[in-house]
């Protein structure tokens, strides 16, 4: 996550009297949650329904569905200046999620871009059967459908929205996940080589987009990157991620504390319940994942966000 990188765009200048810069600041921020709202007080206050949280364990692993439930999502924010503040305006943009990553448990995923996230697949394998459809359905205006039919030899993603439709399949083997996606779209493959996982786009480009990860001796580490990211184990119980985030596990939660320059700016908490798990921070506002046998809810401050359901299926409706 680094901060106040600055393009500046020496084109757009003008003539002497009324010179013009437009520049591009990027901050890679924290963000979660908006607004008052909160979670809600009995989920919260029912301290003696929380389960014993499953002890810390690094896994590389690549997550190709974006079937994620974010918890902390990376950032950016670009401000454009003509030379004065009252001609300054920004906006903010999520970062991209990337394939490769490392799981911590509890299907807790940190991707490459540092986004924070909850895979849907570890949360419900045990239920999915060997031909299924999982279909994701966002509860917003113009929200987002999307439908993964599972088979053993491949994967199918169909995501729907505003914008239009779109596929991509997935080929599996043992050592090789191959992403066909929709028309105008390079194909990418992920790979073993060695012991490193590997990810990288077909065509020209596919040396820029080559992302890497390794095992050393107490966790992963992204290979060939000017600033790689490391997820590293230094404890039992403590797991450490780049520069500014700390992972503590205690015996009915986990604790996530991002630190800067100036100590620590976020805290959020992870705790585990019958039926599901429930994310919040200092000022209680977080999300509740609902976990039944056919069914994943996704609740932000009280507010339903996402429902996956889980069905069976055979080949003809697949």
């Amino acid at each position: 996550m680094d901060a106040n990188k600055t393009i500046m765009n020496a084109d757009k200048l003008n003539d002497k009297c009324m010179k013009r810069f437009i520049y591009l600041a990027i901050i890679m921020s924290v963000t979660l949650f908006s607004g008052c709202r909160t979670m809600d007080t009995n989920l919260l206050q029912a301290e003696a329904k929380n389960l014993t949280m499953a002890p810390l364990q690094l896994e590389m692993a690549a997550e190709v569905t974006n079937m994620r439930i974010d918890l902390v999502r990376q950032t950016t924010t670009n401000v454009i200046s003509e030379g004065t503040q009252s001609t300054m305006s920004s906006s903010t943009e999520e970062v991209p999620y990337h394939p490769l990553g490392v799981y911590i448990g509890e299907g807790i995923f940190i991707d490459l871009n540092e986004n924070l996230t909850m895979n849907l697949l570890p949360l419900i394998q045990e239920q999915i059967p060997a031909q299924a459809k999982i279909i994701g359905r966002e509860k917003a205006w113009f929200g987002q459908r999307k439908q993964l039919n599972i088979t053993p030899e491949q994967w199918k993603l169909t995501e729907s929205g505003f914008f239009g439709k779109k596929t991509t399949r997935f080929n599996l083997s043992d050592s090789l996940i191959e992403i066909q996606p929709s028309f105008l779209h390079a194909g990418q493959n992920i790979h073993f080589e060695e012991d490193r996982l590997v990810y990288q786009t077909q065509g020209m480009f596919s040396k820029l987009t080559r992302a890497v990860i390794k095992p050393v001796d107490d966790g992963f580490v992204e290979v060939a990157r000017w600033q790689p990211l490391k997820v590293h184990q230094i404890a039992e119980n403590t797991v450490e991620v780049g520069r500014y985030l700390t992972v503590t596990r205690y015996s009915d939660k986990w604790v996530f504390v991002y630190e800067g320059f100036l100590g620590i700016y976020a805290e959020y908490t992870l705790l585990k319940r019958n039926e599901g798990y429930l994310f919040f921070d200092k000022h209680y506002r977080g999300k509740f994942i609902q976990v039944t046998p056919d069914a994943v809810e996704v609740r932000e401050n009280g507010k339903q966000k996402i429902v996956y359901t889980i069905e069976s299926a055979n080949a003809q409706n697949l």
